[in-house]
């Protein structure tokens, strides 16, 4: 009987053990979801590593609906390194336009719902755009201003 005793206490303890490490796992690999990775995730867009995120917002929603926006800020030296980085960015915008009067309306009146500072909020009309929309009618704004490496991400979820 005493045996039986400490074959199910180091079970248990066993068991409890496994459960932490699994939960241990799982915070740690969302704790590395970075928000490079969620964009792959919802709109197959790949990014570099995010270097240095100016601002973001992200409108707080059970539904997980509402707007978002990002600004981040690529290194703009002439090493090797950076040049990689530039280059990744900038086959996302092979064959993307700038924007249109509507769509700079259309993502003014999105940014105009959150408080966003001025100085986060670039000059359209130099930016490149590439425009996603899925099926739910969630859309994506990725703006590129190429003189300063810098992304401005604008996601509307329904």
């Amino acid at each position: 009987m005493k045996n039986k005793k400490k074959i199910n206490t180091i079970f248990i303890i066993f068991l409890i053990l496994i459960v932490c490490s699994f939960c241990l796992l799982l915070k740690l690999y969302f704790s590395t979801n970075s928000y490079i990775k969620i964009l792959k995730m919802n709109w197959d867009i790949v990014l570099p590593k995010e270097e240095n995120q100016l601002f973001h917002y992200s409108e707080p929603s059970p539904h997980g609906d509402g707007i978002r926006y990002h600004v981040i800020d690529y290194p703009g030296d002439e090493s090797k390194h950076s040049q990689n980085i530039v280059f990744q960015l900038e086959k996302n915008f092979i064959g993307a336009s700038q924007p249109t009067k509507d769509q700079i309306d259309y993502v003014n009146q999105l940014l105009a719902k959150i408080d966003v500072d001025d100085k986060y909020i670039p000059d359209w009309n130099r930016c490149l755009l590439v425009y996603k929309r899925q099926t739910d009618n969630s859309e994506l704004f990725l703006f590129y201003y190429s003189d300063t490496a810098t992304l401005y991400i604008l996601e509307s979820f329904i």
